[in-house]
């Protein structure tokens, strides 16, 4: 540890910044005297220097107390303003005019404006005057026409600003899992949103030339620049993904290629990261070369090049990090004092976790630092592992690099994405090299090309259009191979942590490989003799011994040092030996410590059955601990790859090392220092590599079936606004998905410059995220209650992304795009295709059933299907029952049918003989439907209704809430108001929780 202080530094400092961001005080006071038992007991055992112990001590407290200190300045400036919309359901909005400067870039997409404002005035409306504070604000305009583009189009990032609109907070996490944008927009110390309607809501002006706003707009406006001749260079369909690997420009990015990249884990080549700095550095380190500047002006123009090229990639957290190590290692580079990437790394976490804390929770930041480090740690000991082919030798690097990087990211991708594709690794390790070393540096130059000569520039674009046509083509293939993708539930923090300790334990355990390889162990010679590694030496006059020349350092095996030695020539009968040595160190208890030079003194004895005749190029110098023997690399001891060639030896193994018997290879270094038999180690190497194999792959398999032994029953009623989606769980694992929700678009003809590059969809941006992060891998049973777009709008995206068995729908058809769409592709995936009939029933496991009450008659084989355009009616009428427990599920039927079923009573509807538990309210709460009578037919204990918040049907209906009170239903529960409605079955009993804790009165 003591050779690494500021790397224990920056990860105690983590630890701290973590804890308090995480845990209340008394857990991170818990957490303190933790790391405190932890330093003490490290500094006891000599495995870290009391100095060292204590400045990692404070690094966590102080850290803690950054983090706690920023969390209490980051609250609003309008606290009476944020009870107020706290206290009321749905939270309230205030009309109010905002003055203040534009702080972030200006971005337009479709018919919405969006940028960021630090207001230094805000006036509500019925204030008379405003109030001077400091509110960071989210502005969102919407446009009313399509002039009204290029007006928005002018306004920067330095602009001052005055904004008239509604003032609102953040949407919060409503489902479990789900996405929290109130606390993402915390993470950036944004409080509210203010919403404008309309061009003439803004009024924008010029601010002040030299502020900093102002001089990162005109970068802003450079990377607009360069994002146009983009365009002009490149089809519509490689611009965005071009713009995106040169500039980091991913506003234009096509999603649905966007998907494909994310699917195979290649996304990271369109985040400006360390590959990207890495490819300018060496571009630019080259043409410096060739226009011959000296080293010292070199390094100077690079250092002033790096943090332009970070602003005009936009400064995200992992370009910023690359940026920062680049800077460091250009300083340290100049100085001859690069030793360390990790002490380089651990400098800019520092750094930048200094600046801003909340950069912790960032995934950019996480899976940049997290690889980095992976890469700086695991590939040397995979490297050194793997046996040296001097042919494909650049192709085992590749490949060294591409799993030590995929099995660091893997945790965090499971765990933010849940989802990993089989040929993500084959794909990183194909397309990475080819990307990055053809595609991109084309990309620049003849990006740089088009501002000096527009004609030439399409001579470089073409060969890199070619190439992302390769690239498309490769990725849309693999992307097809979707029985390679596989789905994981979010795993919980614990079981990161494992795995990365496994990880630890995988590398220890290749560093004792590397150390053991057999083409480093002595060579049995005829004879009885042991040849040993060559020595390089300078050949020695007769005699006299030769002693090493160079200074090298062993890391395997012991940190064993070289010494530079020199000869000199000895009297008549007197042995030859050192005459100086540098001063090296060694481990001890109490870290390292330093040995001073051996001073001359009595003429060194030779090793027994050595003499000065029979070593060639060999001394001995014997450690003060007698554990590490000065000498040329041991049996089994890994050699410096810088180390010359060595000249053979033929001389009997020393004693000091307990040569091998003759015929053997020689005893590895680290089997005698530890005392045991070789034989013994031998043995235990490899089940010590079969007991981690076996670790890494428990930890896999906990992390895809986590509920394999979990028989709780659940039924999930999604908050999806407007619509409704119902996941159910039966005991033994199946699934039962009810629908979708969907977006319902209000769009006119002639308004398409309104549709938004990638506008919210509720099945991709709810549905799909919410059923990966649970684990639910396949749908055993896809329920179409009816084919209205707030029922099956999203689960196309479901469809895509999820295996479906079987779907079951009402056996109407209503002839809209997304019905027709969403049938065509489950016919393409092969999925089964039922009409509900009632008294169909489907028996997933022993402790689950489903009963289909209504529609009453399914389409006949061979017969057409009926046209609908009124689904309503059609709703498919469901009766589940788990453990016992029975949920009445019924779609959007009015009080016709409601009617019908009731009376139909025992003929169609097997009715429980006492009140069912659980009934989904139809229509979302409308007053056609949920009728007295169907409440006392029933008699539901809880009733649960799907509706958006703010809705424009003003769903539920007070007139259903009243019969709802009148049929004393004691659980009322609302996804416009509590978030999702959970309900949980056992043995023994059923249980009820809600996202956002409220009441439960109708």
């Amino acid at each position: 540890m003591n050779r690494r202080p500021l790397v224990w530094f920056a990860a105690c400092w983590v630890a701290g910044s973590a804890s308090a961001a995480s845990l209340e005080a008394a857990g991170v006071w818990l957490a303190c005297g933790a790391l405190l038992a932890l330093a003490a007991a490290l500094a006891l055992l000599g495995r870290a220097s009391r100095p060292l112990a204590a400045v990692c001590l404070a690094a966590f407290v102080l850290a803690a107390g950054h983090r706690m200190w920023a969390d209490e300045r980051n609250v609003t400036a309008l606290p009476d303003l944020l009870a107020a919309a706290e206290g009321a359901s749905p939270s309230a909005s205030f009309a109010v005019e905002a003055e203040g400067t534009i702080v972030s870039a200006v971005e337009i997409d479709g018919d919405r404006v969006r940028f960021r404002v630090i207001a230094d005035a805000i006036r509500e409306s019925d204030a008379a005057a405003p109030r001077r504070v400091r509110e960071r604000l989210l502005v969102l305009v919407r446009l009313a026409a399509q002039p009204d583009r290029d007006i928005a189009a002018r306004w920067q990032r330095g602009d001052r600003v005055r904004v008239a609109g509604e003032l609102e907070l953040p949407a919060g996490a409503t489902n479990s899992g789900g996405f929290d944008y109130r606390r993402y927009l915390r993470s950036q110390r944004i409080h509210w949103l203010l919403k404008a309607e309309g061009i003439g809501a803004v009024d924008a002006a010029p601010g002040p030339n030299w502020s900093a706003a102002a001089l990162l707009g005109r970068a802003d406006a450079v990377r607009g620049w360069l994002g146009a001749r983009m365009d002009e260079l490149y089809p519509d369909n490689q611009a965005g993904y071009m713009k995106g690997l040169v500039l980091g420009i991913r506003e234009s990015l096509d999603p649905e290629q966007f998907r494909q990249f994310s699917e195979l884990g290649l996304t990271h080549v369109l985040a400006i990261s360390g590959l990207h700095v890495a490819v300018f550095l060496f571009a630019l380190g080259g043409l410096l070369r060739l226009l011959r500047l000296t080293r010292e002006r070199t390094f100077t123009a690079l250092l002033v090049a790096v943090p332009l090229y970070v602003l005009l990639t936009g400064a995200s957290p992992s370009v910023v990090r690359a940026g920062i190590m680049a800077m460091l290692g250009l300083v340290a580079a100049r100085m001859g004092r690069l030793k360390d990437g990790l002490h380089v790394l651990a400098a800019a976490a520092l750094a930048m976790l200094i600046w801003d804390p909340f950069l912790l929770a960032n995934v950019s930041f996480q899976l940049s630092f997290l690889v980095t480090a992976g890469l700086i740690v695991g590939v040397p000991p995979l490297r050194r592992a793997l046996p040296r082919r001097t042919k494909i030798q650049p192709l085992i690097d590749l490949a060294c690099v591409t799993i030590v990087a995929q099995a660091v990211s893997f945790p965090l991708s499971i765990y933010y994405f849940n989802q990993f594709h089989l040929l993500s690794l084959f794909a990183n390790l194909l397309l990475v090299p080819f990307i990055s070393s053809i595609v991109m540096p084309l990309g620049a130059v003849s990006l740089i090309a088009a501002a000096i000569w527009p004609a030439g520039a399409e001579w470089f674009a073409w060969p890199a259009v070619w190439g992302n046509r390769l690239t498309f083509g490769v990725v849309g293939f693999l992307a097809e191979a979707r029985a390679l993708k596989t789905i994981w539930a979010t795993p919980p923090v614990i079981w990161i942590a494992a795995w990365y300790g496994a990880l630890a334990l995988l590398g220890a355990y290749l560093n004792g490989i590397a150390s053991q390889r057999p083409e480093l162990h002595a060579r049995p010679e005829p004879g009885g003799r042991t040849a040993w590694p060559e020595l390089h030496a300078r050949p020695a006059p007769a005699g006299r011994p030769a002693w090493p020349e160079q200074r090298e350092r062993l890391e395997p095996g012991g940190r064993t040092a070289w010494l530079q030695q020199h000869a000199r020539p000895e009297p008549a009968g007197r042995s030859a030996r050192p005459r100086e040595f540098d001063r090296f160190t060694a481990p001890g208890r109490s870290g390292e410590r330093e040995w001073p030079a051996f001073a001359a003194g009595p003429a060194t004895e030779p090793l027994p059955g050595i003499s000065p005749g029979n070593t060639p190029g060999l001394a001995a110098v014997h450690s003060p601990h007698g554990a590490e023997p000065g000498i040329p690399p041991a049996p089994g001891q890994a050699a410096d790859p810088v180390t010359a060639p060595l000249a053979a030896w033929s001389g009997p193994a020393p004693a000091s090392w307990s040569a091998s018997p003759a015929g053997s290879a020689g005893e590895p270094i680290a089997a005698r220092r530890s005392g045991a038999p070789a034989c013994f180690r031998k043995r235990l190497r490899p089940l010590s590599g079969a007991g981690i194999v076996l670790l890494l792959g428990l930890l896999l398999a906990y992390a895809y079936w986590p509920d394999w032994l979990d028989r709780t029953a659940r039924l999930q009623v999604l908050d999806v606004g407007q619509g409704d989606a119902l996941l159910v769980r039966t005991p033994s694992g199946k699934h039962l998905l009810i629908d979708g929700g969907g977006t319902v678009s209000f769009r006119k003809p002639g308004e398409e410059w309104r549709t938004r590059n990638d506008p919210f969809e509720v099945g991709r941006d709810v549905v799909v995220p919410l059923l990966m992060k649970r684990g639910v891998k396949e749908i055993d049973l896809l329920v179409l209650s009816h084919l209205d777009h707030d029922h099956i709008g999203g689960l196309k995206a479901v469809v895509e992304s999820i295996p479906v068995k079987g779907l079951l729908w009402n056996g109407t058809v209503k002839p809209t795009p997304e019905a027709l769409a969403l049938f065509r592709l489950a016919l393409d995936r092969g999925i089964h295709v039922y009409g509900a009939a009632s008294g169909q029933t489907w028996q997933p496991d022993g402790h689950s059933r489903v009963t289909v009450l209504w529609p009453a008659s399914a389409v006949p084989a061979g017969g057409t299907v009926p046209v609908k355009e009124d689904q309503n009616s059609s709703s498919v009428v469901l009766l589940l029952e788990l453990y016992e427990r029975t949920f009445l599920l019924t779609g959007d039927i009015d009080a016709t049918v409601e009617r019908l079923l009731a009376a139909a009573g025992g003929e169609t509807v097997r009715r429980p003989a006492a009140n069912i538990d659980v009934m989904k309210i139809a229509h979302h709460g409308s007053r056609y439907s949920t009728s007295g009578q169907w409440l006392s037919y029933w008699r539901p204990l809880a009733a649960v209704i799907s509706a958006g918040r703010n809705n424009m049907y003003g769903h539920p209906h007070p007139d259903v809430l009243a019969r709802l009170r009148a049929a004393s239903v004691p659980y009322v529960f609302r996804t416009d108001r509590d978030g999702e409605v959970q309900f949980a079955v056992t043995r023994a009993g059923l249980y009820a929780r809600t996202v956002i804790p409220g009441g439960r009165a109708p």
